[in-house]
């Protein structure tokens, strides 16, 4: 697991004060944790912290790996742009594979690397990236 790879949960578990600063810091955990949703509950196996414990859920689902893989795709075009010396106002052409997942995200994507996307053949200034095993090549025009 990348660092960066956002997880689905962390779950505290300690004395009525640790609950209840988890509970007024939620916002605060879930982004320095990286996680989705802060539980308050019994942990069997964790670190250890003052008058309490934490315990990471780790789990991948299919869901949290398509989110994974969007990630990596708009921070590899974010970056590719960089290289490019392209501006922030400078809007692209986005050639990208035929892929569910981006094709269901294609708003998001369009909105995070200011582009139109074209989806099919890939045109303009390649670049790509790997994901678990897999390469996916991504064109840009501007």
């Amino acid at each position: 697991l990348k660092l960066r790879y956002v997880l689905k949960s962390i779950t505290v578990e300690g004395t009525e004060d640790v609950a209840n600063a988890a509970k007024n810091l939620e916002e605060v955990i879930k982004k320095m944790a990286n996680v989705k949703e802060v539980r308050i509950g019994k942990v069997s196996e964790g670190k250890e912290i003052e008058n309490g414990k934490l315990s990471l859920d780790i789990e991948v689902s299919p869901e949290l790996k398509d989110e994974w893989l969007l990630s990596e795709l708009t921070r590899s075009i974010q970056d590719f742009r960089k290289k490019l010396n392209l501006k922030i106002k400078d809007k692209i052409t986005l050639y990208l594979p035929e892929n569910d997942l981006f094709k269901k995200n294609q708003k998001s994507i369009e909105d995070i690397t200011g582009s139109k996307i074209n989806f099919g053949k890939i045109a303009g200034k390649k670049s790509k990236l790997e994901f678990e095993n897999n390469k996916y090549e991504f064109g840009i025009k501007i």
